[in-house]
Order: C-alpha cells, then structure tokens, then sequence
C-alpha cells in the first residue's frame, strides 16, 4: 500500500491545532524529556555551538534546548506557521531563530553553511515523506563528534487501531485503506544510518494508554492533528467503515470490566555519531 503525504494538508492541520497542541501531546512531552536527557549524556564535553531543531511544532523541546545549551546558536524549523507562532511568544524560546519552512526541503538540508554540533527532532520524522534519505542527508551536517538525535513511532504504534479497520473494511465489502502512518522500524533505521555516523543506537519502548472509549481515543488524535494526510486514501472511510471499526475495536481490544480501550505506542530513540558508547540506557 503506498503512502504519498499530503504536506498541504497537514500543514493546515497542524496549524488549526496549534493552541491546544500542547495539551493534547502529553506522550510527545515525555518523549522530548527523554531525547533530550540521553542527548546532552551523549554531548557531554563537546562544545555545542550550532543546533538545528526539526519539526519544533510549539517549541517544548525548543524552550528546553535553550535552557540546556544556553550559549548554543539554534535553529528551530517547523512548516506551521500556527505553530511557530505559539512557540515564539514562548518566553523560554527568546533568542531562537524561528524558520517556517518544510524540514525536507532541498535547500534546507543543502545549507552547510556551518556545520551543526546537534540536530534534534522530537516526534516529527514520522510525518516525512522520505524520512530515511532525509535523516541520511541531515547526518552529512554534522560536525565532526555531532550528535543527530530524534525520537520516533516504530510499527508498533496504534496496532489496535490497524487491526479494528482492516476488520471493519472486510465487513463492508470495501478494499484496504491506510489508517496509520507506515511508521518505520528500528532495524530499518539502522540500516538507513549505517555508514553515515561511526555510531548508530537505538533505544525503544513501549507504553500503552487506556481510553474511556474509541471515541474519545480517536477525539486525542485529531486535537493533535495526528490523523492521516495520503494522497492516495484521504481520510473518509466511509461512515459505515467508521462505525464498524468503533465496534471492532472495543470488541477486540475494550476491558470486559471497565469497557476502557488500550492505545499501544511504540518509542524509537534514534542517535547517530557522538561520542562511542555515550549515554546509553
């Protein structure tokens, strides 16, 4: 099944969902904390000057760059203006240089202007449309002992979801569709990275959240803008495609006691060059 994003259409979603972003992200919150930890373990006693921060949405992990590196020049690009707005009025984010612009542009990642000590993203590479050969090409950025760090989704995240549609399609007769992001796996990172750093680590986990319902589980995703954005299967199923999955879902998956539903995400901590054996969990 291909995967074309829709990059207007998720720029536009994005930014509706800007001011209740941060809230509606806790589990991107978390993920930032770690990242970030495990990078600055991984930078300790190299002097960071230059850093590039993909994806930056609102500037949580933005706030915290600046706080952790506060002699660092950064560079914080996301493709949202919405959320680059929200970001800039941040008081902890003064002194960023904000870029509104898409990550995988050919002139973003051909800027060696200044090679960069650390390039960061937090939960953001999963919405590339060719996330490998761009985290590829954002390695030749690096300076020599840089650090590239960005936490991720693996195949994991929202199996529940997966099976409830794919069980839903069946019973209405109708072919399959890409309800969840083809998120790309650890050993594909690995391969993807391998030669571009004299390290590659990768670290994961996985943590699922209960939800009163596959409503209110469904109504979390589209407060973070985290719904598809294909361009060949747009995100109307149907509406009895829809109501099919609901009773799937909670028939499959749902607690008898509570009738509570499971959301599984799968974290991928991804870090290429650095220091040899720095900052491993």
């Amino acid at each position: 099944m291909i995967f074309e994003m829709d990059k207007v259409q998720a720029q536009r979603r994005f930014s509706r969902c800007s001011a209740g972003y941060d809230a509606a992200t806790p589990r991107q919150s978390a993920m930032a904390k770690v990242l970030l930890e495990d990078s600055a373990s991984r930078l300790c006693g190299h002097q960071v000057r230059n850093i590039l921060e993909l994806g930056c949405g609102t500037g949580n992990l933005t706030g915290e760059l600046r706080r952790h590196f506060p002699g660092a020049h950064l560079i914080a690009v996301d493709f949202a203006d919405e959320m680059l707005r929200v970001a800039q009025l941040k008081p902890e984010c003064e002194g960023v240089e904000f870029r509104c612009a898409d990550a995988e542009a050919t002139t973003l990642i051909a800027e060696k202007g200044s090679a960069f000590d650390l390039i960061i993203a937090n939960a953001a590479v999963q919405w590339f449309a060719a996330p490998l050969d761009t985290m590829r090409s954002y390695a030749e950025l690096l300076s020599p002992g840089g650090l590239m760090s960005f936490s991720t989704f693996g195949p994991r995240t929202f199996h529940e979801l997966g099976t409830a549609f794919r069980a839903a399609e069946l019973q209405c007769g109708r072919s399959p569709g890409l309800h969840v992001l083809p998120f790309v796996s650890a050993a594909e990172w690995c391969r993807a990275l391998d030669g571009c750093a004299h390290t590659v680590d990768i670290a994961s986990d996985l943590h699922v959240e209960w939800f009163d319902g596959v409503a209110q589980f469904v109504g979390t995703l589209r407060a973070a803008g985290a719904t598809m954005a294909n361009r060949r299967h747009h995100a109307s199923a149907g509406k009895a495609v829809y109501i099919a999955m609901l009773r799937e879902y909670a028939q499959q998956f749902a607690e008898t006691a509570t009738a509570r539903v499971p959301a599984t995400f799968e974290h991928l901590y991804v870090f290429a060059g650095g220091q040899v054996g720095a900052g491993l969990r």
